[in-house]
């Protein structure tokens, strides 16, 4: 059976109290934060849940966003769209009125300035604009869509207008364009064409697809007919005459109206030479080869006017303007077309790009072979580790030689930099305690104190820290120094200090006299210190023993109590002595030793202030002394029994360190011959050995060849050289021993880079026009860019990698870039064979068509048709206002069908927002459901959790009995 105790029942019924509050804080606080998931530990499956409908509940109001923003701007052009609806009819209406022969002159005069108006008004909503964006202008709205007059904005890119569609996301994978173009609306100025390609661009499935293609783009431009005929007034003098005018008149004029394609051509063909586009692009970005296509594209226009007119800036200006307008590439709902405008007729020859690639075969460097660095070891004054310190003396300077190096990146060794590096005054004086250390770990500190002495140095100039190493010799335990092998080194061993301060004090007795009366209070030794230099260094070298002996003092009355050591038992009967004398040789009062042992100090002591000045003499003396106390106060302290720290004290008096110590104890000190014997290294002159690395070639393609002679600027694109790169490194680095040399059989993890690509044109033109680039000069363009990749890919490298590692030139003889690899790593590289398949693929994504094809229109534009309304109402012609009424018509029912098209988007945008929504609703019912507290069952629970904890309060009373130690409390 178990026991159970009163104790155990009080502690258990405390638990259940503590755990039960634990509990009714838990619903209290779902209670007020509205939630019960409070951190991921509480629930990671609905945690996890939460956070996926919060994920999906942003994302649904970003979409909800872009619903709301596109039907705000497809509303506004419906109004807009509304209102130009209007104005068509009442232009109808009032062109039916001035047509029907029952107006006079005079009214339709009147007909004529309401139709100008408007005119005016239509144009006001041309130009209309949605917060500020015009919503007739394509891409560019911050540019109005007509001129005042009703004429097209040449701002704008009218060719490829029609394509230029705003997208909004609302929907997973669902975009929908907001705007319509002017030229939709109120048609084109002109006659256009477009050739469409077959197939959509072939873009991988990896991120960026390399492509590319040419064509030689040619230009033809077509007559419109005559727009008005000219009536010849000779004619009109007859009925007969005047009638075969007006009959002219009416064919000339109606053919002109009726006109939906061109055929008669107006001028030569101009043949704006080759077209080009290449990179690395974004999957299913082809807004970016379009972009790049119309960059070459203009490029071409920008020669073809500069050899036209290449005397009138005027003429080439407008030239060149007409031309930008008239043919452009675009995006024809994810594939590439070419557009034509202004009665231009385009033909094109699409074909694909001759490549040089760069192509490298696997080669891997020469594996490291150990070049050491330069080491300078220690020639005189070997440290001595026999005893139990150990005394360290450095003083040097070093001379560091850099040198000039080759296109590979290795030292030439017989041309140094100036000016040479200076390292001064680098030193070390220090004892170093050796109990319960190995001769190697006294080593390795002083090794490291040394290296901070080096570092500072070597900070001071900028240079890394394993510019100079110090090392240990594991056979000698002497420390060495290890310099960069691509330094040269002249070491001089230096005094350091002007003067030795102090020597250790001459072995030396004080004892008092047995009668205190004649000792003096305090007993002033003086350490022999020779006066320093102002602003000189100055070295200590303390090596001593000290032992301090006090001595018991009779008292002055009969010598009944000893003042010194009144916890003598008064029972006892004191031994007869003199009072006031010292108890020398009295058995019953021994005296008290205080063996300090070894006093050590061996240090340098800077003669300059922090701020550059001169320290005076006193003050280099009072540091002396301040660590001279410290050194024997720690003495004092750690002794057994410790001795009175004032009773021994190092003071500096008239240019003297002294050492003050009680005048009736007995002080003695024993010189130990420590010795300080500077250590010093080897100080002939080192000059570096070359690495002579090991270098791989990359051999650079010749760029596509020009004919000899004169070469037209127009044709200086048919010579450019497009570079395909693909080339993989690989990096491996080895772990560096102490000396800082590389150790072949310890290998750090590979590095590898699979990236270095290339995709670029290389212009045969230079960006000013003066001129073309020679063989050589794109040669060196294209190494300076393999060059700017390399590194900048290594650079990238974490953690870094010394630049010193891998050397990237160009050798201008050989036409190759060299990749010259330190002996430090080993680096392989290679042509990665994965190319692209879109390398390869033909150019049916490109437009082709080896004909012109003819310019047409569906009728004339908007703004046309109200300027010849407004003459012939002038004129009174009333046949060609009866023949406009199929114009109007036509411009009514495009305007009814984009108003349909319209109100179809405005329509889907109200159900998406309304399933937006719905969506909302849903996944915060589910969110709610996920974490949201549910009151009900909460207060529920908090209410049984509180009768439950006070039922336990009730329980434990009875349990828990007061004692009488409780009411004494």
């Amino acid at each position: 059976m178990i026991r159970i105790t009163q104790s155990m029942q009080i502690a258990r019924t405390l638990l259940d109290q503590n755990l039960n509050l634990q509990r009714m804080n838990d619903y209290s606080n779902d209670m007020s934060s509205r939630t019960n998931l409070h951190r991921p530990s509480d629930d990671p499956l609905r945690v996890a849940r939460a956070m996926r409908l919060m994920t999906e509940l942003r994302v649904n109001e970003t979409y909800k966003q872009d619903l709301q923003a596109a039907h705000s701007w497809t509303s506004k052009t419906d109004v807009t769209l509304n209102t130009l609806s209007d104005i068509i009819k009442r232009v109808r209406e009032l062109t039916v009125q001035a047509a029907s022969g029952e107006k006079t002159q005079e009214d339709k005069q009147k007909i004529m300035q309401e139709i100008k108006q408007l005119k005016k008004a239509a144009t006001e909503l041309a130009n209309d604009d949605y917060m500020g964006r015009y919503q007739f202008s394509g891409y560019k709205t911050n540019k109005k869509f007509v001129n005042e007059d009703g004429s097209y904005n040449q701002d704008l890119d009218l060719a490829g207008l029609k394509y230029e569609k705003i997208n909004y996301n609302i929907g997973v994978g669902q975009k929908t364009d907001i705007n319509f173009t002017g030229v939709e609306v109120f048609g084109n100025e002109h006659f256009t064409t477009k050739t469409r390609a077959k197939k959509a661009v072939p873009f991988t499935d990896e991120p960026q697809s390399v492509l590319g293609a040419k064509m030689n783009v040619k230009l033809q431009k077509y007559k419109k007919s005559d727009a008005y005929y000219e009536k010849n007034k000779t004619n009109l003098n007859t009925p007969s005459g005047a009638a075969d005018e007006d009959k002219k008149n009416n064919e000339i004029e109606e053919k002109y109206e009726k006109e939906t394609k061109l055929g008669v051509t107006d001028g030569g063909e101009i043949d704006l030479g080759e077209v080009s586009f290449y990179g690395s692009y974004k999957k299913g970005d082809v807004n970016a080869i379009v972009e790049d296509l119309n960059k070459s594209l203009r490029a071409q226009i920008a020669k073809k006017a500069k050899e036209m007119y290449p005397s009138d800036p005027d003429k080439e200006e407008k030239f060149r303007k007409e031309l930008e307008q008239s043919v452009q590439f675009v995006n024809d709902d994810g594939k590439i077309s070419m557009v034509t405008d202004r009665d231009y007729a385009g033909k094109i020859q699409a074909g694909k790009l001759t490549l040089k690639e760069i192509q490298k075969t696997k080669e891997t460097s020469v594996q490291p072979s150990i070049n050491k660095n330069t080491e300078l070891g220690v020639t005189s004054g070997p440290l001595n580790y026999s005893g139990n310190t150990v005394r360290a003396h450095f003083n040097f300077d070093m001379e560091l030689t850099e040198y000039n190096k080759d296109s590979n990146g290795d030292i030439i060794n017989t041309s140094p930099k100036t000016p040479k590096i200076e390292l001064k005054n680098i030193s070390l004086s220090k004892e170093y305690d050796k109990t319960g250390k190995s001769d190697e770990e006294v080593a390795k500190l002083i090794a490291a104190d040394l290296q901070t002495q080096v570092n500072a140095q070597l900070m001071k100039h900028g240079l890394p820290e394993d510019t100079v190493r110090v090392t240990v010799d594991p056979v000698t335990k002497q420390p060495r120094l290890a310099v960069n092998r691509e330094y040269g080194v002249k070491l001089t061993n230096t005094t350091g200090a002007t003067n030795i301060t102090a020597a250790s004090p001459a072995t030396q007795t004080y004892t008092p006299n047995v009668n205190s009366a004649s000792n003096p209070v305090t007993k002033e030794t003086d350490f022999n210190v020779t006066t320093p230099t102002a602003g000189a260094d100055s070295l200590v070298n303390f090596d001593f023993n000290l032992k301090l002996t006090q001595y018991h003092r009779y008292g002055q009355s009969g010598g009944d109590v000893l003042i010194s050591n009144p916890g003598v038992n008064p029972a006892t009967p004191p031994t007869p002595g003199t009072p006031g004398h010292l108890a020398f040789s009295d058995p019953n009062y021994p005296p008290q030793p205080f063996d300090l042992g070894k006093i050590s100090l061996v240090k340098k002591y800077s003669g300059k202030n922090d701020d550059g000045s001169n320290k005076n003499p006193d003050d280099i003396l009072r540091e002396i002394a301040k660590d001279l106390q410290e050194t024997i106060s720690e003495k004092a302290a750690s002794h057994k029994p410790p001795l009175d720290a004032s009773k021994i004290k190092v003071e500096v008096k008239n240019g003297k360190i002294m050492l003050m110590t009680d005048g009736n104890m007995k002080m003695e000190i024993t010189n130990t011959a420590g010795t300080l014997t500077q250590t010093k290294f080897d100080d002939t002159m080192k000059t570096p050995v070359p690495d002579g690395k090991n270098s791989m070639d990359i051999d650079i393609p010749a760029p596509n060849p020009m004919p000899p002679g004169t070469i037209s600027p127009l044709e200086r694109s048919k010579y450019d050289t497009h570079v395909y790169m693909n080339l993989k490194m690989n990096v491996q680095r080895y772990k560096k021993d102490e000396n800082g040399n590389a150790t072949t059989n310890k290998i750090l993890p590979n590095i590898e880079i699979n990236d270095l690509t290339i995709n670029k044109t290389y212009k045969r033109e230079k960006p000013d026009g003066s001129g073309t680039y020679t063989d050589d000069e794109i040669q060196k363009q294209i190494a300076d860019d393999i060059k700017a990749k390399i590194e900048e890919k290594l650079s990238q490298i974490n953690p870094p990698l010394d630049k010193k590692m891998i050397n990237i030139s160009y050798d201008s003889a050989t036409k190759k870039v060299k990749v010259s690899v330190n002996q430090d790593v080993s680096v392989t590289v290679e042509t990665d064979n994965n190319k692209p398949s879109s390398i390869n693929s033909d150019v049916e994504y490109m437009p082709d068509k080896a004909a012109y094809e003819k310019p047409t229109r569906e009728k004339m534009p908007f703004f046309e048709m109200m300027d010849r309304l407004m003459k012939f109402m002038d004129e009174g012609n009333s046949k060609g206002l009866s023949r406009m009424l199929d114009v109007i018509d036509y411009h009514a029912k495009n305007t009814q069908k984009i108003q349909g098209i319209g109100g179809g988007r405005t329509n889907m945008y109200n159900l998406m927002m309304e399933r937006t929504e719905d969506i909302k609703l849903n996944y915060s019912e589910l969110l709610s459901d996920t974490r949201d507290t549910d009151y009900n069952e909460t207060s529920m629970k908090m209410m049984v959790a509180q009768y439950v904890y006070r039922a336990s309060l009730s329980v434990t009373a009875k349990i828990i009995q007061p004692s009488l130690v409780d009411f004494l409390r």
